[in-house]
Formats: structure tokens, C-alpha cells, sequence
């Protein structure tokens, strides 16, 4: 979770973990959520500058794809997974202590498969959980279920 105080540092932040995310999975898929397809478009026009053609945004023709970067708003997403992604400033402003807004937050979690990164500004979502600015990879716990394969790392949240 990347807390800033300003749009502008979350906004390089942002890139910079798209970029590392690129450079340790190269041709993977990533979406950044965001809570209208209004605030898409924005969003994509700032990661266009640097990823280029690999951006794609709600309204295009396919959200589904092999490699990229898909912004895209909450409701379009729904049904889809995405191994990695991003969800963009779930601030208090936009997604208050309301169903809808926890509804809404729920949906862009549970799109994310694998890796998942909060960017916000100024102040959070009081629906996210405190203790969430504070989740760690553990990497020396393994569950391991034999008919599954490798073994899965869990995450836990930090103490």
C-alpha cells in the first residue's frame, strides 16, 4: 500500500511499480482499477506517456488480453481476474462507509490473483482496514496441497 500525500507522488509511485512489475514478469497482464470509467480515462492518459500502446482503458473493445496494462472502472471488471493489479486512490472521498462503496471495493480485490498494490492520497477509505498499510509477504511459510502443485506463499498482516 502506497500512501502519499499528494496526487503527483502516487502517480510516479504508480509507474514505478508497473515498471518493476513488468521487469520481474515481462509480457504478463496487470489492470488498475479505478471507481468510474470517467477516472479510467484520466488514469490511462497518465500511464500512456510511459507504457504506450500497452495501455488499454474501459471502452475499448476486449478488457481481455494476454499482456498489458488494462485501466478499467470497478463494475467493467467484474466477472474477470487478473493475475496482477492496482487499485487507484480508494480514498474517503470516493468510496465512503457505504454499501455500494464496500461493494465496489470488494469486487476490485477479489479481481486481483495474485499481486495487489493500493495507491491512495490524502485520506483512505475508512472501509479499508487499518492494518493494511502494514501487510507483509511472508516467504518462509508454505502451504503446500498435494493436488495442487507447488506450494502457495501466504501473506500475513504485520504485528
Amino acid at each position: 500500500w502506497f500512501k502519499y500525500d499528494t496526487e503527483n507522488g502516487a502517480v510516479t509511485e504508480a509507474i514505478n511499480w508497473i515498471t518493476r512489475l513488468f521487469e520481474s514478469y515481462p509480457g504478463s497482464l496487470a489492470v488498475v482499477l479505478c471507481r468510474t470509467a470517467a477516472e479510467a480515462r484520466f488514469v490511462g492518459g497518465l500511464l500512456r506517456p510511459t507504457f504506450g500502446n500497452l495501455v488499454r482503458t474501459t471502452g475499448d473493445d476486449d478488457l481481455r488480453s494476454d499482456e498489458g496494462i488494462l485501466v478499467a472502472d470497478i463494475p467493467s471488471a467484474k466477472g474477470l481476474e487478473f493475475p496482477f493489479g492496482m487499485l487507484w486512490n480508494p480514498s474517503a472521498s470516493t468510496y465512503p462507509a457505504d454499501s455500494l462503496s464496500r461493494n465496489l471495493l470488494y469486487t476490485a480485490i477479489t479481481r486481483i490473483e495474485e499481486r495487489l498494490c493500493i495507491v491512495t492520497w490524502g485520506r483512505p477509505s475508512p472501509l479499508l482496514p487499518p492494518k493494511a498499510a502494514r501487510l507483509t509477504r511472508v516467504v518462509d511459510e508454505e502451504v503446500v496441497d498435494e493436488d495442487d502443485g507447488p506450494p502457495l506463499l501466504l501473506d500475513r498482516m504485520g504485528d
